[in-house]
């Protein structure tokens, strides 16, 4: 009987553990965090004191700039569409404002760490008589997975993730992308959001709507026409700087693509990273760098890291406005539509 309790802990540090372990995990991310953006903005800051960089006149046309807001702002609601058609392929009847409100706001969830907050913030947007929550956030979550697959895959069919130096280079982007796949299988995806979904659940609920093969297909192609607008907002800015940096608008464009497209998965997948904060920025820097270099040789890692922090303002700022205005869309329930 002494053998078997002296190997038990005592009780006394049973119920500190029990204390600690809640706010454990929140500290680990918080450090995570400010390491990870301290870091990457340390390196920016140091490049972008590099005097060679404000040696050459810079010019940002604000054609460009009202370009680039509109393309990333309109990239926006491909994502958004699929979520819509998701809902509806699966017997919901969410109203088209009430949807864009929610998808809109809900972007900046993003922005808090754990990206947890965004999904759940946008599904309980939405939730209502005509929406369930669990299969708000069952789509929620299936089509952000989507989004990231076919941006990854945009990625796979150009070259950009094969170029000298890329730091995503080789075996990582296809082993992402078969990873993101296998998730996104509906036998695998089914199962999986039974179990996402099941502490939003009450037990008079029906069971969840089946995810099918061909809600994959359709939301590649839908979101994969976003990535490719967002992959426009990059270049953009890019040639506003270097107009030089790449042989044909077509060539710099779907690299651009695969840039933000790569540089979203990453950011991604660093959960404590709000918004990617960071990981995302510097994906992109090391990506224009290599691109860059040929054109301007040693000053080519000083003006991806002035494209990658041009590329982060415009991004927030038009998350941040286009929530502010989608917010006062009609979004209760039978008022924004007469017609489901």
């Amino acid at each position: 009987m002494t053998q078997s309790t002296s190997n038990e802990p005592p009780t006394g540090a049973r119920r500190a553990w029990r204390a600690i372990v809640p706010w454990l995990w929140p500290v680990v991310k918080g450090v995570l965090t400010v390491a990870v953006i301290v870091a990457v903005g340390w390196e920016f800051a140091r490049v972008l004191r590099q005097s060679s960089l404000w040696a050459r006149p810079l010019h940002l046309p604000p054609a460009n700039l009202v370009a680039a807001a509109t393309l990333y702002l309109t990239s926006q609601g491909f994502p958004a569409l699929f979520w819509y058609w998701l809902l509806r392929a699966l017997g919901q009847q969410p109203p088209i404002g009430a949807t864009l409100r929610a998808y809109y706001v809900g972007q900046l969830g993003r922005y808090v760490p754990g990206k947890v907050v965004g999904l759940v913030m946008r599904a309980r947007l939405l939730s209502g008589p005509r929406v369930r929550l669990s299969v708000a956030i069952m789509t929620v979550v299936y089509e952000v997975l989507t989004t990231i697959a076919s941006g990854t895959l945009l990625a796979l069919v150009t070259i950009a993730p094969w170029t000298s130096g890329s730091p995503l280079s080789g075996w990582r982007v296809p082993v992402l992308l078969a990873i993101l796949g296998c998730v996104l299988l509906p036998t695998v995806f089914n199962k999986l959001v039974v179990w996402i979904a099941h502490p939003f659940r009450t037990g008079d609920e029906p069971p969840l709507p089946r995810v099918r093969v061909r809600t994959l297909l359709v939301g590649l192609l839908i979101t994969g026409a976003g990535w490719f607008l967002q992959g426009g907002t990059l270049w953009l800015l890019v040639v506003a700087l270097v107009p030089d940096a790449w042989q044909s608008p077509l060539h710099g464009w779907s690299r651009c693509t695969a840039y933000v497209a790569l540089a979203y998965a990453a950011g991604f997948l660093v959960l404590t990273a709000p918004g990617g904060l960071g990981v995302r920025d510097l994906v992109i820097q090391q990506f224009l760098a290599a691109d860059l270099a040929p054109s301007l040789g040693d000053e080519a890692a000083e003006f991806a890291v002035l494209a990658a922090v041009l590329i982060r303002l415009l991004w927030v700022v038009i998350d941040v406005a286009a929530a502010a205005l989608c917010y006062w869309l009609p979004h209760a329930p039978g008022k924004a539509e007469r017609r489901y």
